[in-house]
């Protein structure tokens, strides 16, 4: 097996036992599914036993790309493609993925872009802490709120670090992803994350802060007359909001700017 890049966060499960119980979270017989990160195809062989209409391992190192392509040539359900999983555009039934740590964010937020039904993704434990913090506290973050405005998200199992080499630092946790009917939005989630970048300020700072960056800074009493309006309260800090409450002020800004 070719040695482990550090720069690309490879940290293998050598456990069967917790591949097998990731493979048991979601449908696999005759779906089409995608494996993020295949590696040497480890939890992709815990898969093919299920057998599945067709399976797309995606890896991003050419060297373990050989390897897979080598050890699941004579399998016609399987295609091995080497990109990044941030560069696909497809779709599928169900998605697989031990995912390196550091670009977790990065594809937490590329599957609300894809269509898929259910994603079972393994993740550093404290990364799925924060997916879970609960709102109106000031550990609820943009990654919880957009989370949970594109998912259904169930916590699966914690997996203890010295399941895997090299052993990372972090234990991890297994999460299944369920696929909401809500369209992608650009423009609705660009202000969602221009606000959670101030939100250990007041609502209104806050909301100042965003209109100025759209150059729209002379809105602001029309916006504040109109939150209030709403009932929404320009001197509490934002961190305290629903996830509801955020949604609402977010699209009385979007008619403000007019975006």
């Amino acid at each position: 097996m070719p040695s482990l890049k550090k720069s690309l966060g490879q940290n293998f499960l050598n456990n069967p036992r917790i591949l097998e119980m990731e493979s048991r979270l979601a449908p696999i017989e005759g779906q089409d599914i995608i494996e993020i990160g295949a590696g040497d195809g480890r939890l992709s062989r815990a898969i093919l036993q299920k057998n599945p209409k067709s399976l797309i391992l995606i890896e991003k190192d050419a060297r373990f790309v050989e390897l897979l392509e080598i050890g699941f040539s004579g399998d016609r359900r399987v295609a091995v493609k080497c990109m990044d999983f941030l560069d696909f555009t497809g779709s599928c039934d169900n998605v697989f993925g031990n995912v390196p740590y550091y670009i977790s964010s990065k594809i937490l937020f590329h599957l609300t872009a894809i269509r898929f039904k259910t994603a079972v993704i393994m993740l550093q434990k404290e990364f799925v802490d924060k997916i879970f913090a609960q709102e109106g506290t000031k550990e609820f973050g943009r990654l919880s709120m957009m989370a949970g405005l594109y998912f259904g998200v169930t916590r699966a199992f914690t997996v203890g670090r010295g399941n895997f080499m090299p052993m990372p630092k972090h234990d991890s946790a297994v999460i299944v992803l369920t696929k909401r009917k809500i369209k992608a939005d650009a423009v609705r989630d660009e202000l969602i994350n221009l606000l959670f970048q101030q939100k250990k300020k007041t609502i209104g700072n806050s909301v100042k802060l965003l209109l100025r960056h759209y150059g729209k800074e002379s809105a602001y009493p029309q916006a504040a007359e109109k939150c209030l309006q709403k009932g929404i309260d320009f001197h509490q800090h934002f961190h305290k909001q629903t996830a509801a409450e955020i949604l609402e002020l977010v699209e009385l800004l979007r008619k403000e700017l007019k975006i």
